[in-house]
Formats: C-alpha cells, sequence, structure tokens
C-alpha cells in the first residue's frame, strides 16, 4: 500500500481525522489496482479501527475492525475489537445511569404499582 507511513505518522501525532481519511483513500486505491495483498488492505481497516477507537466512535471502530478481521484475521486485531467491544459496552452502561430519570422512573412505579 503506498500510504502505510503516512498512516502510522497521521496515528502517532493523534491526527486521526486525517489518519481515517487516508486509510479510506488507501484502501480505494488498493481496490481499484485490485492486486493488493489482503494483508494490507487489512491493515488499513485496522489502523482505521484503531483511530476511530482513540476518538471513542466505538460503533465505527468495530465496523473497520471487522472488515479488517474479513481480510486477515490476526489477533492483535481480534483483540482491539473486543477492546471497542467492551468500551462501547462500558460507555452505553454509564450513558444510561442518570440520576434524574432513575427518580422519575422509580416516581412512575410506585404511581403504577398504587
Amino acid at each position: 500500500m503506498y500510504l502505510h507511513h503516512f498512516l502510522a505518522v497521521y496515528f502517532e501525532m493523534s491526527k486521526y481525522d486525517e489518519c481515517i481519511a487516508e486509510c479510506q483513500k488507501s484502501i480505494e486505491v488498493a481496490e481499484e489496482m485490485g492486486s493488493v495483498p489482503f494483508k494490507n488492505i487489512a491493515r488499513a481497516y485496522a489502523r482505521m479501527g484503531n483511530a476511530y477507537l482513540k476518538q471513542e466512535r466505538f460503533v465505527e471502530a468495530i465496523k473497520a475492525l471487522d472488515k479488517s478481521l474479513l481480510n486477515d484475521r490476526t489477533p492483535a486485531t481480534l483483540e482491539l475489537k473486543n477492546k471497542a467491544e467492551k468500551l462501547k459496552e462500558e460507555k452505553e452502561k454509564n450513558d444510561y445511569i442518570n440520576p434524574e430519570l432513575s427518580i422519575k422512573a422509580k416516581e412512575e412505579g410506585n404511581d403504577f404499582f398504587k
């Protein structure tokens, strides 16, 4: 792939949006060429997923990591995907916890019981 070094540089500089854009561009070029090894495409998807993960965009991260695993199943990518799923689940749980909503739900339950 022609941009692997740029992808790594953008990622290390915490320029995640640029990294994601370059990953997408790199994948498009690879698909147009048709002769690029799946392993290289998988690396671009994995880096894109990792960049999404750093931005806490868990749904996008999981999708990108799934695509990476379809192209080349590596233990590191699988571990990263599991981490993304776990972080997504934790975020959803933390977003659900809201004292005001719990008091309101308790009052509605008490009214319903009466």
